[in-house]
């Protein structure tokens, strides 16, 4: 928060506990531009979804993804939020950046950001790795990107960074 002095940093955390450690990690650190949000990235807002949990990092809506550990942590009961929704909820003019590691649930956030991905042309990095249906999840959200005029790069881990190639006219 320290370089974004000038900017807003919305920061969404599906898991309660995490959370709370988010929050508690924002007062400990006297941060005034960052804005924990308790809810799920998805392509629908107020949905009441199951957050399946696998312990530390390997939590998500796509039950596949932690299928192996499901019955190690106890699964919670979450609200979901589209992109779009949290950046009309706080009246954001520009967004810069979306960064998402939300193990699996990728494409269904793009679709719930594709107003502010046409409008704002961020920059977008997420965690390509996981599988859904048998693909990688950098693999599934390609196409749709560079369809929206985006440079899509995917490393070798499947990790992406999507820049946008121009802004798109108003």
């Amino acid at each position: 928060s320290k370089l974004n002095y000038r900017g807003k940093t919305i920061s969404v955390e599906a898991d309660a506990n995490c959370f709370t450690l988010l929050s508690q990690n924002v007062i400990a650190n006297g941060s005034n531009v960052v804005v924990p949000v308790n809810a799920a990235i998805w392509n629908e807002s107020g949905i009441k979804m199951n957050l399946a949990s696998g312990g530390t990092q390997a939590n998500s809506l796509i039950p596949e993804v932690v299928e192996d550990a499901v019955n190690i942590h106890k699964d919670q009961s979450v609200i979901t939020k589209t992109i779009d929704d949290v950046v009309d909820e706080y009246d954001l003019k520009s967004v810069d950046m979306i960064s998402l590691t939300i193990n699996g649930a990728e494409p269904n956030a793009l679709k719930g950001g594709l107003n502010t991905i046409n409008k704002y042309r961020p920059r977008l990095r997420f965690a390509g790795w996981y599988v859904r249906n048998g693909k990688s999840v950098a693999s599934v959200c390609r196409p749709l990107l560079e369809e929206l005029g985006y440079q899509v790069l995917i490393n070798h881990n499947n990790g992406v960074m999507a820049c946008a190639l121009e802004k798109l006219p108003s």
